[in-house]
């Protein structure tokens, strides 16, 4: 009989939140987490959650709490499979047992590690709760409040506690990253990320095998410091599309099943790409050679309601434009004078916004850029007219349905690599929050 193979975490957290019915909650989270002759959801999560967390820690927890997550699956498949004799017996055990995982999880002197656990588990602990409150005179013959007390307070323990450990982990994992100069040098050596074993030489554009006595040490610290936060930046969006299933929390309120997720604040709602540029990272991605070029990276935050390009060989010139914004207080980056226009409008908050964008780079600047909005649309490649084949491309794609829009952008131009003669934008760095945040 040939294996049957696992569906990704991912699928299995839609196909559960895309229950018909919150009727059906229980048994459409059985069928995805505990199905038959397959993996269960949860030893998923170390192989998931490899670049997370340190290597074993997920591993280590499940197994000390095997009894439990097998004694939870045991009572679901009893009380789904309909003895009315056994119906409260069934329910409370679940309960109970809810309980006890989320207690030795939150005890655990990993928990931070222990997240993604945790996310997983607070869809199944809300769904017993939601039950034992919706058919509760079923259940128990009759009707108490305070079932959908527990709930409530449930669904607010576990919003409180996902809003202020994201945080925690997030300064965790940044410190899991480390730099470590060469020995006897100042001005060279490597950043590690101590989790998923990358690693980046950095090193001066003429590196010599002794110090010079005039090195800018300072300077190789802060490009260090820069890569530090490209690496952090892109672990911390693959681990968003796990953290954002936080924000459909609300949907087991009572009466709100089919409304839509909505993140609590847009703190926790923003991942940002970047910095990108030729300080940051190179064709060799195990190594960076920084220049001595300064450069200071505007800041724009807010709706973007549309986009200016001007390119030709690269992307000689970009600007934003933000809603409310003095059209005299607008950005450039880069040089207008050269290159033909393309703009981009109607962009804004609600219906139409940028969700993607590919960046192309080649002699150290951007050479070609591509925007991709919700409902489909985008850009044709824009820039790199000389059709030059000896380009990296970058895709800064937060989630997946259009679950992000750009909102933030940070940029600085610089000299194309070699002739130094052609001023573009050479760095980029961007923002994108959840498309659906409370309102303050």
């Amino acid at each position: 009989m040939s294996a049957i193979l696992s569906a990704p975490w991912q699928e299995r957290i839609h196909q559960f939140f895309d229950a018909p019915k919150p009727e059906y909650l229980l048994s459409t989270l059985y069928s995805v987490y505990f199905p038959t002759g397959n993996v269960n959801i949860f030893d998923q999560l170390p192989e998931l959650c490899k670049d997370f967390v340190k290597p074993g820690v997920i591993s280590k927890e499940l197994k000390n709490n095997v009894n439990v997550l097998n004694k939870i699956k045991q009572n679901l498949k009893d009380y789904l499979d309909g003895d009315i004799n056994k119906r409260e017996s069934n329910m409370n055990n679940l309960a109970e047992l809810c309980k006890k995982f989320q207690s030795n999880i939150l005890k655990s002197r990993d928990s931070v590690q222990l997240l993604g656990v945790l996310i997983t588990f607070s869809f199944l602990h809300l769904s017993v709760l939601s039950e034992k409150d919706t058919n509760q005179t079923a259940i128990y013959g009759g009707w108490a409040n305070s079932h959908g007390k527990e709930l409530a307070d449930k669904i607010s323990e576990y919003k409180i506690y996902f809003i202020e450990t994201y945080p925690i982990w997030q300064d965790w994992r940044k410190d899991q990253i480390t730099i470590k100069p060469e020995p006897r040098k100042k001005d060279s050596g490597v950043v590690l990320d101590t989790i998923t074993k990358r690693s980046v030489k950095v090193l001066p554009t003429h590196h010599t095998h002794h110090t010079p006595v005039n090195v800018n040490s300072d300077k190789f610290q802060n490009v260090c410091l820069k890569v530090k936060n490209r690496i952090y930046n892109e672990i911390n969006v693959e681990f968003m599309k796990l953290y954002m299933h936080t924000f459909a929390l609300n949907k087991f309120e009572p009466g709100k099943w089919y409304e839509p997720p909505i993140a609590p604040n847009s703190k926790v709602a923003t991942v940002w790409f970047g910095t990108y540029g030729k300080d940051t990272f190179s064709k060799r991605k195990d190594e960076i050679r920084y220049s001595e070029e300064k450069y200071e990276l505007t800041n724009e935050i807010g709706v973007i309601t549309g986009v200016n390009i001007i390119e030709f060989d690269t992307i000689h010139a970009l600007t934003f434009l933000f809603k409310d914004q003095d059209p005299n207080n607008r950005k450039i980056v880069g040089n207008r004078n050269h290159g033909h226009l393309t703009t981009i409008r109607g962009l804004n908050e609600k219906r139409y916004h940028i969700t993607a964008v590919d960046l192309y780079f080649n002699h150290s600047v951007i050479c070609a850029i591509q925007f991709f909005c919700s409902g489909g649309i985008k850009t044709e490649i824009l820039g790199n007219r000389n059709r030059e084949a000896h380009t990296v491309k970058i895709s800064c794609r937060p989630g997946r349905n259009e679950n992000f829009k750009l909102t933030g952008v940070r940029m600085a131009s610089s000299l194309t690599d070699p002739q130094k003669n052609n001023e573009s934008v050479g760095y980029i760095e961007l923002g994108f929050e959840y498309v659906r945040v409370k309102d303050d």
